[in-house]
């Protein structure tokens, strides 16, 4: 995805570069289930790839959205169990504005 993005930032100006990260955390359903082709169990709590085995009960949703230009990315989510701690959101928050430089992108 992020090469995508890199493709399509190419095209814009200094000024359409500038962007904002958005979260939202939405309820779901506390539900298990087994995924054969990856012989793991989804649904459990985990952000940057560290799993802790607490149902989810909410995703985390990051967005990138421009801040002079009206377009909107969607960048990725993260199934959590209640509430993020800071040190996660922290990890998440560093990580995202790395990856959207890395496409060319300025985070403001």
């Amino acid at each position: 995805m992020l090469n995508v993005i890199k493709k399509k930032v190419a095209s814009f100006n200094d000024k359409d570069k500038d962007c904002i990260l958005c979260f939202n955390e939405i309820a779901l359903k506390c539900n298990l289930f087994y995924n054969r082709t990856a012989d793991e169990v989804v649904g459990f709590h985990e952000v940057l790839g560290t799993k802790s085995f607490r149902p989810v009960n909410s995703a985390l949703i990051i967005m990138t959205r421009g801040v002079y230009q009206n377009w909107k990315q969607p960048i990725g989510y993260f199934l959590i169990n209640n509430v993020c701690s800071s040190e996660d959101l922290k990890n998440v928050i560093f990580t995202a504005i790395s990856h959207l430089q890395d496409t060319g992108l300025n985070v403001v």
